[in-house]
């Protein structure tokens, strides 16, 4: 990842939180599916949490096996920053963190891990495949792959009413994609799995509800939270002469429309793609 791939991930991290009231219940289902195939209470375990972020499955890890062995890393130094704070504040002694390029890892040796994990990474980072490559890699044979994706290579909660609403003034404007669609969709990850050396892969996918007090909270964490993802599609628009402020009506308007609850909250949904595999 570049220097600027990654300063962007880090100008998030301190309002990344509203990302892990999304990724964290995924992430839960994850670490149980790949601990009934290999548990991950037992002696000689060490894990391996790759594109770490602020640290939500690791986190997750540390709840359920808090004596687990875990390397965090990420390419972002924003983000691993808000890990250390987190595991200085918790005293997770058994977790390490490194700053380090997910294509190439580094320092880490062939067979270092019996369980990697990567959450909401892959399908968001520059070169996918050379990334899991690197994670069957250091992967002790037998090993074990927790990989979490997003589904949709739009980002649909936020692409579909932010399209509709751009549309209303910009007729011909489709929003970008902002993933690499053969590391979103089941098929061509259970493919792309197999292709890097995997074996017995499950895939499988869920529907994650994201809720928000209000559309005002949505609009303001997607139009001003500078998440790259987002801003994309945002510069997309205004490349076409769009205005932000003119759109940002409609789009609160088609929000509300579509996710909003009875109590003024809003409920949006995303698809994930999850998977196991062994080495």
């Amino acid at each position: 990842m570049s220097s600027n791939d990654s300063d962007s991930w880090g100008a998030v991290a301190s309002s990344y939180v509203q990302v892990e009231r999304l990724t964290t219940p995924p992430c839960q289902t994850l670490v149980n599916r790949v601990s009934l195939l290999l548990p991950l209470n037992v002696p000689n375990t060490i894990a391996f949490d790759n594109g770490c972020g602020t640290g939500v499955l690791s986190a997750v890890l540390r709840q359920q096996y808090p004596r687990l062995p875990l390397l965090a890393t990420d390419a972002s130094h924003g983000m691993v920053n808000i890990l250390r704070r987190r595991i200085e504040h918790r005293k997770w002694d058994e977790v390490r963190t490194r700053v380090v390029d997910s294509r190439n890892l580094e320092g880490i040796q062939d067979g270092s891990f019996t369980h990697v994990f990567s959450t909401f990474m892959v399908c968001l980072a520059p070169e996918p495949d050379k990334i899991v490559g690197e994670m069957q890699r250091v992967m002790k044979p037998g090993g074990v792959l927790g990989l979490a994706v997003w589904g949709d290579p739009q980002f649909g909660p936020f692409s579909t009413p932010w399209e509709k609403a751009c549309r209303r003034l910009v007729p011909d404007y489709e929003a970008p994609m902002v993933m690499d669609a053969k590391w979103t969709f089941a098929a061509s990850v259970e493919a792309g799995l197999v292709e890097a050396g995997f074996k017995d892969v499950v895939v499988w996918e869920e529907d994650v509800p994201w809720r928000w007090d209000d559309v005002e909270a949505v609009s303001k964490y997607y139009l001003e939270g500078n998440n790259p993802g987002n801003v994309g599609m945002i510069d997309a628009f205004k490349a076409r002469g769009g205005d932000v402020e003119e759109v940002r009506p409609i789009f609160e308007g088609i929000i509300k429309e579509d996710c909003g609850q009875k109590d003024g909250s809003i409920e949006l949904h995303a698809p994930a793609t999850l998977a196991t595999a062994r080495k």
